[in-house]
């Protein structure tokens, strides 16, 4: 697919994970849900509420008589976990939507394909990040930046914005690895002296 159209199409995907079109919030076991397609019972998770070591984020989620997939990750108003595990119906994450948090850990889902500006930055006991494989672009600047403890990080050769890793003291390691989706052919044109140079 052009990456042009397919930059479009998720962008409209946060949109409406950011901006969703109804006012029918629920909550459900400590996460609250907003209704991103009536039409197709497609939800974005906007707050979570939970408290503890681990959570994990279902794909379907039952309110009301209702099955509602859940397909994105909005601004959350909070989020209280150490560890937040994505269920693999995910496929965006929101601009800004974890700044700030405190989480520690997050282990992505397999279908998220880009990751926006500042989605992460501010997250100061964020400890390691180990990006999908199925990642397209990192498309906003800053997206963990000051990330104080953040130390380790591995993802596969693609498309980044600039300083994402800026203010990161403590990082040590920067893994790289070869994508399956056909991403890493960006590094043909972009050396890893480059790359690095735009992460920080």
């Amino acid at each position: 697919m052009n990456q042009s159209v397919l930059k479009m199409l998720l962008t409209g995907i946060v949109l409406l994970a950011v901006f969703p079109a109804h006012s029918s919030d629920f909550i459900v076991d400590g996460i609250w849900y907003d209704v991103v397609s009536e039409e197709h019972n497609k939800v974005a998770v906007t707050s979570v509420e939970r408290h503890g070591m681990r959570y994990v984020i279902p794909e379907d989620v039952n309110y009301d008589g209702n099955g509602y997939k859940v397909v994105a990750i909005g601004k959350l108003a909070e989020c209280n976990v150490d560890t937040l595990i994505m269920a693999n119906s995910i496929v965006s994450i929101a601009e800004e939507a974890f700044k700030d948090s405190e989480i520690k850990r997050v282990v992505f889902s397999d279908q998220v394909k880009v990751i926006w500006g500042n989605t992460f930055s501010g997250c100061t006991s964020l400890q390691s990040v180990d990006l999908p494989d199925g990642l397209v672009f990192i498309e906003g600047n800053n997206a963990f930046a000051d990330c104080t403890s953040l130390r380790s990080v591995t993802l596969s050769i693609g498309l980044v914005g600039d300083g994402i890793f800026e203010g990161c003291t403590s990082l040590r390691s920067v893994k790289f690895r070869a994508s399956s989706n056909g991403s890493g052919v960006n590094s043909k044109k972009r050396s890893l002296n480059r790359i690095a140079d735009d992460m920080f």
